[in-house]
C-alpha cells in the first residue's frame, strides 16, 4: 500500500536523451555509467495493444519504453551494490517543471514507485525518472516515449443500426454500418482513455447528429468498445414520400475526436476533423416490386473514416460495404 506520493513536473518542450538499455525482463535505467551497480528497471501494468492482438510474451512486451497516455508503470530500483544503499535516502522524482506525470513512491519499500502518465497530455513528448540515493552524487535515471493517439482507423463491423433500413426492405431509403474504430500506435495501449465525438460544423450549419453524448473507451487492442454508427433514415419515410425531391445531392457532417479526461476535452486527435459525407441519388425506375412499382429507386451513400456504405433501393435493396 502506498501511503505518500512525489509530484515532480517536467516541460512539454523539453528535450531528454533516450539511450534505454534493455535487460531480459525489464526495460533498464541508462544514466550511462559502464556498471550496474545500480539500475532501474520497469514493467508496464498492460501489454500494448499489438502483443495482445499478436498473442506474443507478455512480460517481454512489459519491459518498453514506448507508453501511451494514461498507462501505469512499475519501477525498481536494484543492481550489485543496492544492499549499500541506505532505503531512507532513496528519492524518485520527475526531472522538469511541467506535469507530464506523477510518480508514487512506496512507503514501505523505497525501492519501488509507481509511475502514472497523465492522460490529458495533448502531444507525444518524453518523461524522465530519477532514483537519487545515498550511494551515487548523481541519479540513476530511466527515459520513457509518451505516445498520444495517431489517429482512427475504420473496419466495418458487419453490423447495421436497427433504426435504420434492414437490407431488404424496398420501400425505405437510407444505409447504415456499424465501425469499429482502432486507435494507433498499437506499440502501446490506450485502455486507461476515453475518446469523445464533438461537433464541428460551420457556423451556420445545423446537422441532424448529435455528438458528444457518448465516451467511447478503449479496450485492450486499442479499439473501441463501442462502435460508431453511421447511417440515414429520412424520418421513416416511404418510397413515394420521396420521389420529389431534387436528387442528386449531397451534404457533409464534420466532427473532431477528442482525449475526454473528467469532462474535458484534451488531446484532439490527429489535430484534423473527420467529415461525414453523405451523397443522394435517384437510381431507375422500380418495374417489378410493389407498392414501390413505378417509382424511382434512391441511392444513398455515407462516408467516414475512408469506410463507405451504400444501398439503393433497387434489386435487393442490400447495404453494401466497401472493403
Amino acid at each position: 500500500m502506498f501511503h505518500f506520493s512525489v509530484h515532480v513536473v517536467v516541460p512539454q518542450g523539453l528535450v531528454l536523451l533516450l539511450c534505454g538499455a534493455w535487460g531480459a525482463a525489464h526495460a533498464q535505467d541508462e544514466s550511462g555509467m559502464d556498471d550496474r551497480f545500480l539500475e532501474i528497471t520497469s514493467r508496464t501494468k498492460m501489454c500494448s495493444a499489438q502483443c495482445v492482438i499478436d498473442g506474443k510474451n507478455e512480460d517481454e512486451d512489459k519491459v518498453r519504453l514506448d507508453v501511451g497516455i494514461g498507462e501505469v508503470v512499475e519501477l525498481t530500483l536494484g543492481g550489485k551494490r543496492f544492499k549499500e544503499v541506505d532505503p531512507k535516502s532513496i528519492l524518485w522524482s520527475i526531472a522538469g517543471t511541467a506535469a507530464p506525470a506523477i510518480i508514487e513512491q512506496d512507503a514501505r519499500d523505497k525501492e519501488q514507485a509507481k509511475l502514472i502518465i497523465n492522460a490529458d497530455i495533448s502531444q507525444s513528448m518524453t518523461v524522465m525518472v530519477q532514483a537519487f540515493t545515498s550511494l551515487e552524487e548523481k541519479p540513476r535515471t530511466i527515459t520513457f516515449n509518451v505516445h498520444v493517439p495517431m489517429g482512427i482507423k475504420a473496419i466495418h463491423s458487419g453490423k447495421r443500426i436497427a433504426s435504420c433500413p434492414q437490407d431488404g426492405e424496398k420501400n425505405k431509403a437510407g444505409a447504415s454500418s456499424l465501425l469499429e474504430l482502432q486507435i494507433p500506435p498499437l506499440s502501446v495501449s490506450f485502455s486507461n482513455i476515453a475518446l469523445i465525438e464533438r461537433a464541428k460544423d460551420p457556423k451556420g450549419f445545423k446537422p441532424e447528429h448529435k455528438t458528444g453524448g457518448i465516451l467511447f473507451r478503449i479496450n485492450a487492442r486499442n479499439k473501441t468498445i463501442i462502435d460508431d454508427k453511421i447511417g440515414w433514415n429520412y424520418r421513416d419515410a416511404v418510397l413515394a414520400e420521396l420521389q420529389k425531391i431534387n436528387y442528386p445531392m449531397d451534404f457533409t457532417w464534420t466532427c473532431g475526436w477528442y482525449v475526454c479526461v473528467e469532462g474535458k476535452d484534451c488531446c484532439h486527435v490527429s489535430r484534423k476533423m473527420y467529415p461525414q459525407k453523405f451523397e443522394f441519388d435517384y437510381d431507375g425506375i422500380e418495374n417489378n416490386h410493389p407498392p414501390t412499382k413505378g417509382l424511382k429507386n434512391i441511392k444513398v451513400t455515407i462516408t467516414k473514416f475512408g469506410r463507405t456504405v451504400t444501398r439503393s433501393t433497387t434489386g435487393e435493396a442490400k447495404n453494401i460495404n466497401d472493403e
